[in-house]
């Protein structure tokens, strides 16, 4: 029962990271083409995929032990930053705008969240001081309202697949 129950915690960690990159990805795109210094204006992150980006992100979810609550306020987060963000440089870009959603959604819906040194160890490479920087740069250029209206406002949200509805009737992965 228990192998089971790995395998489709690990299923399910595959789809989510799998559709994080898909909505970080879009962002950062509009994000770039957005900024007055970027240098291209054809989308360059869904032109190519990102095995290193989804290694990433399947690493941080399931090190930082994120709850699917946690994971879908930051596609909120992230949907809702899209129009906002203004990029100048494509380097780590991808992972800045997906760590800085994941924090800020972590912090606000979390009692107690993890410190700043937590994100840096689990991220692999970014410094603590690294971690407060992109939390700081994602609320100011992104959100300006953390707040949820509904429970349902995660779901309504722009394009989250049909899976997550399923899920949460299910109490799969909930809090």
């Amino acid at each position: 029962m228990l192998n089971v129950c790995n395998q489709f915690r690990v299923e399910r960690l595959t789809f989510t990271a799998d559709h994080l990159v898909n909505r970080v990805s879009e962002a950062v795109d509009v994000g770039l083409m957005s900024s007055p210094s970027s240098p291209s204006s054809q989308p360059s992150s869904c032109l190519r995929k990102h095995p290193k980006f989804t290694a990433f992100v399947v690493n941080v979810l399931s090190e930082a032990d994120v709850t699917m609550s946690v994971i879908l306020t930051t596609l909120l987060y992230v949907t809702r930053s899209k129009p906002h963000l203004r990029i100048p440089v494509d380097e780590w870009a991808l992972e800045r705008v997906f760590l800085g959603a994941l924090i800020i959604a972590s912090k606000y819906l979390n009692d107690s969240s993890l410190k700043n040194a937590d994100w840096a160890a689990y991220s692999g490479f970014f410094s603590r001081r690294d971690i407060g920087r992109i939390e700081r740069e994602f609320l100011e250029s992104s959100i300006l309202n953390c707040g949820l209206e509904t429970p349902n406002s995660l779901l309504n949200s722009a394009r989250y697949p049909r899976f997550f509805p399923r899920l949460i009737r299910q109490g799969v992965g909930l809090l």
